[in-house]
C-alpha cells in the first residue's frame, strides 16, 4: 500500500507540473499575437493616424463642412500655399490669435497662390456657436467645424491652437508653426 501511495502522489505532482509548464505557453503564445497584430496595425492599418506630421511629409488630407456647411477639403486648395490653424474659442490662447489670423486673412486675401484655412476643433461648440464668436470678434476668414477631432487626430496635436504652413502642390508640410 505504502508504494501505490508514493506511486499517486508522483503520478498527481506529475499531473501539476504539466498544468504549470502550459501556463507560460499560453502567455508566450498570447503575447505573440498581440505582438503581431500591433506590428499589422502599425505597418498597414491607418498609416496616416500613427504618423506625425512633420515637414517634408504630406500634410494628412480631411473634409469637412464650413459655417454655411459646405464640404471642404484640404485638396481643394491644390497648388497654393495654406496656413492650416487648428483652433477652439474655448481656447483663451486662440481667442488672443485671432485677430491676427483676421489681419493676414484681410492682407492675403486676394493672394491666388495662398488660402488661410482654420479649423475649430470641437470642444463642445456648434456651428451656431462658432458662427455667433465668429461674428461677435468681426472674423471674416473661412472656418471649418471638425465635431470629431478628426484633424486634431490625424496632425497628432497636442492641445490648442496649433498651426501649419502646407503647399498643396507639393502636397507636404512644410512647417510647424
Amino acid at each position: 500500500m505504502a508504494e501505490e501511495n508514493s506511486s499517486n502522489q508522483i503520478t498527481t505532482s506529475g499531473k501539476n507540473s504539466t498544468s504549470k509548464s502550459s501556463i507560460p505557453k499560453l502567455l508566450i503564445f498570447c503575447a505573440i499575437i498581440f505582438i503581431a497584430a500591433m506590428t499589422f496595425l502599425m505597418l498597414w492599418g491607418g498609416r496616416d493616424e500613427l504618423r506625425k506630421v512633420k515637414p517634408g511629409y504630406a500634410g494628412p488630407d480631411f473634409t469637412l463642412k464650413d459655417l454655411n456647411f459646405k464640404e471642404v477639403s484640404l485638396a481643394d486648395y491644390k497648388g497654393k500655399v495654406v496656413l492650416l490653424n487648428i483652433w477652439s474659442m474655448t481656447c483663451p490662447p486662440c481667442v488672443d490669435e485671432v485677430p491676427y489670423f483676421e489681419n493676414l486673412y484681410q492682407a492675403m486675401k486676394d493672394e491666388k497662390d495662398f488660402h488661410l484655412l482654420t479649423v475649430n476643433s470641437n470642444r463642445g461648440e456648434t456651428h451656431e456657436d462658432v458662427s455667433k464668436f465668429m461674428k461677435k470678434m468681426g472674423l471674416n476668414f473661412q472656418a471649418l467645424i471638425d465635431t470629431k477631432k478628426t484633424v486634431y487626430k490625424r496632425y497628432k496635436l497636442t492641445g490648442w491652437p496649433e498651426t501649419f504652413l502646407i503647399e498643396i502642390g507639393r502636397a507636404s508640410c512644410r512647417e510647424r508653426v
